[in-house]
């Protein structure tokens, strides 16, 4: 499957991109029918007296299309590869929640018309 990463006033540089292939992959690996998955990079120069210039100016969002549903993740942080590392661990989190859920659907729907046990008398 491919990873469209997109960069917001920050250039993709090979180790941005090793990075989050290399996070993804992880991720990839907790569920097989991912559709697409488009990885937006940005640093945000805007800061207030709340958050000033270099605190959580490093956005990375995630948006997965599996059949059915779209996940969307946000994280920030001080570094870009910070950021990824929160992202990805966020989206890690979803997917295998996501799974858990399909897969309680399954068991549940497999129970419901399996046969009953005969008791022996």
């Amino acid at each position: 499957m491919h990873i469209s990463i997109q960069g917001h006033h920050i250039s993709i540089t090979e180790a941005i991109q090793n990075s989050v292939n290399e996070k993804m992959a992880k991720v990839l690996r907790h569920y097989d029918h991912i559709n697409s998955m488009k990885v937006m990079l940005s640093v945000d120069n805007h800061h207030t007296e709340k958050t000033h210039k270099g605190h959580h100016s490093h956005v990375a969002e995630a948006l997965l299309r599996v059949p059915g549903k779209e996940i969307f993740v946000q994280a920030s942080g001080d570094d870009m590869y910070g950021s990824i590392a929160a992202m990805a661990q966020k989206l890690d989190r979803k997917i295998r929640k996501l799974n858990n859920k399909i897969n309680k659907k399954v068991r549940a729907k497999a129970s419901r018309f399996a046969p009953e046990p005969k008791l022996l008398a």
